[in-house]
């Protein structure tokens, strides 16, 4: 997977046109509507590069900032981490380095609204925003490097769009916080539609400065620098001008900004598999990840695992059971169902199923609710099985004495195939009705909760 024909939204500060981008920067949207804070001469328009946000002392109201400061150049180094272009000899390489970057622009000098934020991400899922060109390019995935340092719940505004951009289709990935306070208390990251994503550093465990806590669903490394340039951060493309644009560069920096774009690839990575929906995507980053190997409470599920999570995106799992039920037995005759199941994230092809009842056992009919069955030999052709499809094949035999064993085996052709529950077996008695059930099944559902 390299997240080819994958689109991902950086809800951020703009970007640049560096060298080891461009190629993958689609026509994004300044949605910044005030024209001081957008720093380019006036408000909304079609051009999100970023101009700066360098700072004066004070410029911002209320003291802020304390000290000048450089422009950040946030937004091109969040989208390097997604898409950097990679297998040219130069810089960084992106997560997902075949997917496209959709660059909306909400901050610039003094941060950024609400309104312009909830805005772009409806755009950015292909909604429409009053004033603003439909979005031609929408996006699979929506990356917010950016939050409140002021304690509040989840505003409505920030779950409605939320809400609607999953309706539409889209992964929202949102950095947790740098305040190394409990998450749940700093919006937009504790909107629980969301990934929220904590930030770990080298040794594996919690980033000095993260956020933590119950909304977190993962964390990414986000580095932990001591100094300027601090190669314990993470390194990505920026701009070398301190307040305007100079020329292309790389950088390390260190915070949940830096995590989320992490997970942002990794969710382009999962859909380039295809055939995938956004609860499927957030549920395997989350069910995939890693456990982790320094001290990281309150900081979700564990480290993303991309090769782990893209394995498990792409395989098909078809498990069967011998259906104990409702079983009908009387005078030797015996009616019951077998059931097959496709549990993975990918189709099955040509799915088979060989049935053998036991010695003496005489076949009376056998059919499915899809493919066709040989009641001569009990093998059934199901066809294709795609992603949580449940076919059903209805068996009536004759059987004589006790305790006999019937077995169930399914097949199929798929990519990376995983067959671990593929046999099921079952004892039905033809003067009585005891049944005994002996199942893989429960343990696979065990382990696919667990992943």
């Amino acid at each position: 997977a390299t997240g080819q024909g994958v689109v991902v939204a950086v809800v951020d500060t703009g970007y640049r046109p560096h060298e080891d981008l461009l190629a993958n920067i689609l026509p994004g949207y300044d949605f910044i509507s005030d024209a001081g804070m957008a720093n380019d001469g006036d408000g909304r328009d079609n051009d999100a590069r970023d101009p700066g946000d360098a700072l004066v002392r004070g410029e911002c109201g209320e003291g802020f900032p304390p000290e000048d400061t450089n422009s950040s150049w946030h937004g091109t180094h969040v989208a390097g981490t997604i898409a950097a272009v990679t297998n040219n000899r130069r810089g960084v390489a992106g997560v997902a380095y075949n997917a496209k970057v959709l660059p909306l622009r909400v901050l610039g000098k003094c941060g950024g609204y609400t309104t312009d934020i909830t805005d772009a991400i409806y755009w950015a899922a292909g909604l429409s925003v009053d004033g603003v060109p439909d979005n031609p390019n929408p996006a699979q995935v929506i990356n917010l490097s950016l939050g409140s340092s002021t304690e509040a719940d989840c505003l409505n505004t920030y779950r409605n769009a939320i809400d609607a951009a999953r309706a539409a289709g889209a992964v929202v990935v949102i950095a947790s916080g740098n305040s190394s306070k409990n998450a749940n208390k700093f919006p937009p990251g504790n909107c629980e539609a969301a990934l929220s994503v904590a930030a770990t550093n080298r040794d594996g465990g919690r980033a000095f400065y993260s956020n933590y806590g119950t909304v977190i669903d993962v964390a990414a490394p986000g580095g932990a620098k001591s100094f300027e340039n601090d190669p314990n951060g993470i390194l990505s493309t920026i701009e070398t001008g301190t307040d305007e644009p100079e020329g292309d560069g790389y950088g390390f920096y260190q915070g949940t900004s830096m995590a989320a774009p992490h997970v942002a690839g990794l969710a382009a990575l999962v859909f380039s598999r295809g055939n995938v929906s956004v609860t499927d995507v957030e549920n395997i980053i989350v069910n995939t990840s890693r456990p982790f190997p320094a001290s990281c409470e309150g900081c979700g599920s564990g480290i993303v695992d991309a090769s782990v999570a893209v394995q498990a995106s792409g395989k098909a799992n078809l498990a069967v059971e011998i259906l104990t039920d409702g079983v009908a037995v009387n005078e030797g005759r015996v009616t019951y169902d077998v059931e097959v199941v496709n549990n993975g994230f990918a189709s099955a092809r040509n799915v088979r199923l060989v049935h053998t009842l036991p010695e003496g056992s005489v076949l009376q009919s056998a059919s499915a609710t899809q493919g066709n069955c040989d009641t001569g030999s009990l093998q059934c052709d199901l066809g294709d099985m795609s992603k949580g499809k449940t076919v059903t094949v209805t068996v009536v035999a004759t059987i004589t004495g006790k305790d006999q064993l019937f077995v169930a085996e399914v097949s199929g052709d798929a990519s990376e195939f995983s067959m671990e529950d593929n046999r099921s077996e079952a004892r039905f008695g033809g003067a009585a009705a005891l049944i005994v059930l002996v199942s893989l099944l429960l343990a696979w559902r065990r382990r696919l909760n667990q992943f």
